[in-house]
């Protein structure tokens, strides 16, 4: 029994008896009950509690029967055996907890360190403690709380483990991500952003969200982030108005954008997703003019020679086609002043009737330039469909073969032909029957 029990047991025997006068009575039972309800309290509590002298050494007077719980060791081992204080202590934190007993106060209070229970399992315990000292400052004795906080540790490192991971989540996204507040700033960004437009982390966390954007849209944006705030959902933007991101250097470019939102204990954010889209772009702009060049390949005009034209047309003729002929054709026409124009249809599987309609509007204009057209590789077949379906080829020289219809132009430019010449009324040629 320690000092302090036996001083509270020779108290209470000398109440019993009542050895003490009256005088002091009262203040006694006001000390034993403050007593008994301290270790009441004291040995029900989850925590350690303890209270140890540390001169001439360390020797602890009070140590809660809670400490068997926390390490494996009870009370009895403690008074027994100060040591086990330094002995539980984990062997790479057991440095600073000597040097706390040699020189105590140099740490601070809370104090979080590693100890090994008794079964060998390895416990996280925080250890609260202030020191009683004399009148010169030297510490007499030390009393505070000792704390498992594995649970809490652990919880704490699986956050920062899950943080970290997240965090190397996004900083790996090729894309730029960046997470705006319910105002406006800019509240965290990943380094494809940073790469993105130019600027340093630093100098974008809390700027307005607009600084990444052209002058010209910044008040129509605004507008709009308000709305989504109020209320968000995962969309695409660019449905208003055209993504432009602008770098720091003041140069844009095309952007892809998603947004998406998280509501924290801080409030709503929002979360933006931002491609630079320009490889995308010059990819599409080349494909463009790839398919312009194959129409304008699948429908060539091509000067024979002076004021003679030719387009030997192979394929299907669609509509597309169809416009690209009328520019190239009634251009080339512009350009060469040509005469005479021969369009070979020999290369056409099949000419859709709205298509061929399309066809006789052009060479009509053909004819409205001065050119006179001749047709040639047209299926007798087909011609009948035409006039059965009221496609009249009034003006057009119609021939059977590509070959018939050159030397009919030859003819023409040389003032002969079928017709009366240029400028004469051509009559249509029936044409050779193909198999």
């Amino acid at each position: 029994m320690s000092d302090k029990e036996k001083d509270l047991g020779t108290l209470a025997q000398g109440r019993k008896h009542g050895e003490y006068g009256e005088g002091r009575s009262s203040a006694e039972e006001a000390f034993i009950a403050s007593e008994k309800q301290f270790r009441e309290l004291a040995e029900h509590m989850q925590d350690v509690l303890f209270y140890a002298l540390l001169t001439p050494s360390l020797r602890f007077e009070y140590v809660s029967p809670s400490v068997e719980r926390v390490v494996g060791y009870n009370p009895k081992d403690f008074y027994a055996n100060p040591s086990v204080l330094v002995d539980i202590v984990h062997s790479d934190d057991r440095p600073i907890v000597e040097r706390e007993l040699q020189s105590p106060g140099s740490l601070d209070s809370p104090f979080l360190s590693r100890w090994v229970r008794k079964d060998g399992q390895m416990i996280w315990v925080e250890a609260t403690f202030s020191y009683i000292r004399d009148e010169n400052g030297s510490a007499l004795a030390v009393e505070g709380v000792a704390r498992d906080v594995t649970a809490r540790r652990q919880a704490e490192e699986s956050l920062r483990r899950s943080e970290a991971r997240n965090r190397m989540l996004l900083e790996a996204a090729p894309e730029g991500i960046v997470t705006v507040d319910k105002n406006g700033k800019i509240a965290l960004v990943n380094h494809a952003l940073e790469r993105l437009f130019g600027y340093s982390r630093e100098e974008l966390l809390g700027q307005p969200l607009e600084l990444l954007m052209p002058e010209r849209f910044r008040d129509t944006h605004s507008r709009q982030r308000g709305k989504f705030f109020d209320s968000p959902h995962i969309r695409p933007m660019g449905l208003d108005i055209p993504l432009v991101g602008r770098r720091k250097d003041g140069s844009e470019f095309p952007a892809d954008i998603s947004l998406t939102h998280v509501d924290m204990e801080e409030g709503r954010f929002s979360i933006g997703y931002v491609i630079d889209i320009t490889p995308r772009k010059q990819a599409e702009e080349a494909l463009s003019k790839a398919r312009d060049l194959i129409v304008e390949l699948s429908t060539p005009v091509l000067p024979v020679r002076t004021h003679l034209l030719l387009a030997p047309l192979i394929g299907v003729l669609d509509a597309p086609r169809v416009q690209q002929l009328s520019r190239q054709l009634l251009e080339a026409i512009r350009s060469h002043r040509a005469k005479v124009v021969v369009v070979d249809l020999t290369g056409v599987p099949y000419l859709d009737l709205a298509v061929a309609r399309e066809v006789t509007r052009i060479f009509k204009s053909a004819q409205l330039l001065g050119a006179v057209v001749i047709l040639t590789g047209m299926s007798s077949e087909f011609t009948r469909s035409l006039v059965e379906n009221g496609i009249l080829l009034e003006g057009i020289t119609v021939l059977g073969d590509l070959q018939s219809g050159v030397e009919e132009a030859e003819q023409l430019l040389a003032g002969g032909g079928r017709g009366k010449g240029i400028g004469g009324a051509l009559r249509v040629v029936a044409p050779t029957p193909t198999a």
